[in-house]
Formats: C-alpha cells, sequence, structure tokens
C-alpha cells in the first residue's frame, strides 16, 4: 500500500519536473509563457504532497482494518476517527440523548463489545488545505511522537506550496503571476524539498504501522 503511494507521488513529481523542461524551451522567446510553467510547477506539488500526506493515512486505515483489532485495543486517539459514523450518529440523536449515547458508546468501546469496521476512506481533516496544522492532527489522531516534517524550514515550504497553489486554484492570482516571482533554481529546489517532505510523511507512517504504536498498550 505505501509503496503504491511512494511510486505515484514520484509520478507527480515527475509532472512538476516536466513543467521545468517546458519553462527552459520557452525562456528565451516566451517568458511570459515560462513563467506560467513555474506557476503550474506548484499545483503539481501540491497534488503529490495531498496525495502523500492523504494516501498515507488511508493505507494506515486499510492495514488497521485488515488486522481486525478490537476498538478496545485501539489508542483512544485513534478512535476519534474510525469511530466517525458512531460518532455523528450520536451527534443526530439529539441534544437530549446524545451525551448519553457517546457514553453508551463508549463503553461498548473499552469493554469490546462494539461491532464495527474501520472505513479506510476517512480522513481527519482540519479545513486547513493541507498547512502544517494538518499533519499535526494526523500526528495527533494517531499518536505519532517524531516531527511532522524532517526540518522546521520544511514548514515554511508547505505554507508557500499551499497558498500559491489555493491562489492559482482559486483564481486570486494568475500562474503567471506566482511563477515570475521564482527562478528555474527555486522551482527545482521546491521540487526537491516536496519530495523530502513526500518521503517523510509517507516513511513515518508506515514505521509507525509496523511498529504496532495504533494499538493501546
Amino acid at each position: 500500500m505505501f509503496a503504491a503511494i511512494t511510486s505515484e507521488v514520484a509520478a507527480r513529481l515527475d509532472s512538476a519536473r516536466a513543467l521545468l523542461v517546458a519553462d527552459d524551451l520557452l525562456q528565451g522567446d516566451h517568458p511570459q509563457e515560462a513563467a506560467t510553467q513555474r506557476g503550474l510547477a506548484f499545483v503539481a506539488l501540491y497534488a503529490a504532497y495531498e496525495h502523500a500526506v492523504r494516501g498515507a493515512a488511508q493505507a494506515t486505515l486499510a492495514i488497521l482494518k485488515a488486522s481486525s483489532v478490537p476498538a478496545s485495543r485501539m489508542r483512544p486517539s485513534v478512535l476519534s476517527l474510525v469511530l466517525n459514523a458512531e460518532w455523528q450518529a450520536a451527534l443526530e440523536s439529539g441534544r437530549a440523548r446524545q451525551f448519553g449515547k457517546r457514553i453508551s458508546l463508549l463503553d461498548c468501546a473499552c469493554t469490546g463489545g462494539l461491532p464495527f469496521s474501520v472505513d479506510d476512506t476517512l480522513f481527519p481533516s482540519d479545513g486547513s488545505h493541507y498547512r502544517p496544522s494538518q499533519l499535526y492532527t494526523l500526528w495527533s489522531v494517531f499518536g505519532v511522537s517524531g516531527p511532522i516534517v524532517p526540518s522546521p524550514r520544511f514548514l515554511g515550504r508547505i505554507e508557500e506550496l499551499v497558498e500559491n497553489r489555493n491562489a492559482i486554484s482559486h483564481g486570486r492570482r494568475t500562474a503567471h503571476d506566482v511563477g515570475r516571482g521564482y527562478s528555474r533554481g527555486d522551482i527545482e529546489a521546491r521540487i526537491d524539498d516536496t519530495r523530502a517532505i513526500c518521503v517523510h510523511v509517507v516513511g513515518t507512517l508506515q514505521s509507525h504501522v509496523v511498529s504496532g504504536a495504533l494499538v493501546a498498550r
């Protein structure tokens, strides 16, 4: 599962690098179009980063699902996600009943009397469009204690990536406007940094699963 995610991330990063080839071809006679290619690189890099984060989270859930670990043996933080349907049902039961439902749900979960299946399509989205806070949320849910990025400097890279991608995708800025603020070397450095971030996220969650850390001790 994780190997497939790594392979797909690599393919998406290659797409970003292909835009640099286009930049090289256009730079001399068509500098505006070349700048557009550099701007579009942020869209391709975001796609790779998003796939790494969401894919690694869902691969983690898929492995948890296949292991058939009962809710009573899972880390409490993991239950905040995998019992999503049950939490939602409690919320929708009405103000007068919802806390009784929540207490009953936790009693059943803690005693092993709760039949449920892990939905491996879930993702604990915090609405930040994959800014660093999303990684912190993911780490908290799965109980990962290590850093969310290989080095603190990558936090700024993520913020920049999300901001530029959103500006282009939501029409606040054109790809040309974003791209003209970066040189070819700048984009090449950001491709390398995005790769490092993706490798770290996928590798950290894979190691976390293999260690058995999703099971309460």
